[in-house]
């Protein structure tokens, strides 16, 4: 099941390499009736770093099987590489300019399982296509994080570690271009990377320790040729070292995230993706919620081999017809009203902590939610910690505060929500993952513009909730105060205020029984209730409990009335 410049491709490599094709088709046909386990591994690191041209996708699937090391057996090779990537520029510098990807099979180590298959699920490294890479890393397994020995960690690849850190637990570093290094320093140098990297870099992330495997993918001399296979090989026995078998519930709802959309004379319209959850089997009727349109699976292939059934993690091409693959490049297939078009979220939020920047309640920030990302405007909200309750649980009943700015330790003490009001509709679902980034930075600045990240919690559409309904949705209060001053103590127990109306004309009556508090210092010391109001200019009587000190005086000292307002209530009623 291949697009146009797939079929290219391997027509291409059919007339260069016929026997070596006609094994690997032979190879897809006897594994048809094995157990197969599909592993996503995302491969990512710096443009140039050398994830394609000559580089590590590339070799993976282009292994000699045949030739003098054939021991080295990585397995067969599906497709070649940048198998999806048209782009001039990508075929012309051996770059990623879209998500490519290629799969080769290893022997299981699992007791339900004949076979492995890793399919790499190439990002691109260039800065521009930020969007591309946060759309490719949430359908990975594991990751491996391509490093240029010679250049190190360079702004694209930590905004990798960042991304890897939110989408997956698991991080091999690929540490490629040694051969870069002359040989008779090279083992000295390898050895102060790999300590440099840990202790400067991994060290501050949760991957800590991860294992780094030194390679040389585009060796320039004949004697590093046989050192790159050692290095593949060290590397594949690593990608197996974080291979688990995942709890896949077939019965939850069917997603399935399309990364490629084409259309094959005669066989119909073709969507390439990950399932996500559940299963799909042929007959069944699917929805493309993005187009409003409901289609039947008329046949499944996974890398070249049909298959009646796809579950979570099963990478595969779905073929069905009377659909224009003009309209959907990727994006999300469904069963019927598992996913919604909607226009604003509510969702948790963490920092992330590499963006030096501020995070300001109001601000805009570019929201990827699978492969779109919208504009959206935040307003951030939180809640003081509570022993028991998940950070991921809104609870309604609950009071939430305001927040203007998400600071680096905000969420220590409390949890941090978000409201999010995107510019235009877009496809989503319930716990579905978000980062958002800004976007709009200088690329060549050597700044972390992914800014914060979470979960979404809730999803609706700003014109079907009026007001009233999101004022006990979402009880988000913001703290306010005015301030008058003492005008003189009356006795022991009361004082006359002044200047806490706004006018004359102001009535005093919303007032009434209210709690103020006098500040020494700038500090709340003693608080009492606004009694009634004291002739005709403004003036009040506040009552205290307990009697006032003679000292000190406290005649022109400031009156504090702090309230709150729930920020969705329209009656704007006062609360304390």
């Amino acid at each position: 099941m291949l697009n146009d410049h797939q079929e290219e491709i391997a027509h291409a490599n059919s007339n260069n390499n016929e026997s070596e094709e006609s094994v690997s088709l032979e190879g897809v046909k006897s594994r048809a009736s094995q157990r197969i386990l599909n592993v996503n591994v995302g491969i990512l690191g710096h443009v140039d770093s050398g994830k394609v041209s000559g580089g590590i996708c590339f070799d993976f699937c282009h292994v000699d099987l045949h030739g003098p090391n054939d021991q080295i057996d990585f397995g067969t090779s599906l497709f070649r590489q940048a198998a999806f990537d048209k782009n001039p520029q990508s075929q012309e510098r051996g770059i990623t300019l879209d998500l490519g990807f290629s799969a080769f099979y290893s022997d299981s180590q699992l007791p339900n399982y004949d076979k492995i298959q890793f399919t790499l699920v190439d990002c691109p490294g260039h800065a521009s296509l930020i969007r591309t890479i946060i759309g490719g890393a949430q359908i990975i397994d594991f990751m491996v994080l391509v490093i240029d020995a010679i250049k190190g960690v360079q702004t694209q690849t930590a905004e990798c570690i960042v991304i890897g850190e939110i989408t997956c637990d698991n991080l091999i570093v690929a540490l490629n271009k040694i051969d870069m290094i002359p040989v008779d320093q090279r083992e000295e140098r390898i050895d102060k990377i790999k300590k440099s990297l840990v202790k400067n870099v991994f060290s501050q992330t949760k991957f800590k320790n991860p294992p780094i495997i030194p390679v040389c993918a585009d060796p320039r001399e004949e004697s590093d040729k046989k050192i790159k296979q050692e290095c593949l090989d060290h590397l594949v026995k690593e990608f197996h070292k974080f291979v688990k078998v995942t709890e896949k519930n077939e019965n939850e709802p069917f997603l399935f995230m399309v990364d490629h959309c084409f259309s094959i004379k005669g066989k119909g319209t073709i969507l390439t993706g990950t399932v996500l959850q559940g299963c799909v089997t042929i007959g069944k009727n699917i929805h493309i919620p993005s187009l409003g349109e409901e289609k039947k699976v008329k046949s499944i292939q996974m890398f070249k081999t049909p298959v009646d059934k796809a579950i979570k993690g099963d990478r595969i091409g779905i073929a069905v017809t009377k659909l224009d693959s003009k309209k959907l490049e990727r994006g999300f297939v469904c069963d019927k009203g598992y996913i919604e078009i909607i226009d604003t979220v509510l969702a948790t939020a963490s920092r992330i902590r590499f963006f030096k920047k501020e995070i300001k309640g109001g601000a805009k920030y570019h929201v990827s939610v699978g492969h779109e990302t919208v504009m959206g405007n935040i307003t951030l909200i939180s809640r003081s910690k509570k022993e028991g309750l998940s950070s991921e649980v809104f609870d309604p009943t609950l009071e939430y505060t305001l927040v203007e700015d998400f600071e680096e330790n905000t969420h220590v003490e409390r949890d941090v929500f978000v409201k999010i009001e995107f510019e235009q509709p877009i496809c989503c679902y319930a716990n579905a993952h978000y980062i958002a980034s800004k976007l709009d930075t200088d690329i060549h600045a050597n700044t972390c513009r992914l800014s914060f990240n979470g979960r979404i919690l809730q999803m609706w559409n700003r014109d079907q909730v009026p007001k009233a309904q999101l004022a006990k949705m979402l009880p988000v209060f913001k703290y306010k105060e005015k301030r008058g001053v003492v005008d003189r103590v009356e006795n022991a127990n009361t004082i006359i205020g002044k200047n806490i109306l706004n006018s004359k004309s102001q009535s005093l009556q919303p007032f009434i029984g209210r709690t103020v508090a006098i500040l020494v210092d700038d500090q709340p010391r003693f608080y009492g209730t606004i009694d009634s109001s004291f002739g005709q200019s403004g003036k009040f009587r506040v009552v205290f409990k307990d009697p006032l000190p003679k000292q000190p005086n406290l005649r022109n000292k400031p009156i504090q009335f702090r309230y709150k307002v729930n920020i969705y209530d329209e009656t704007k009623t006062w609360y304390q």
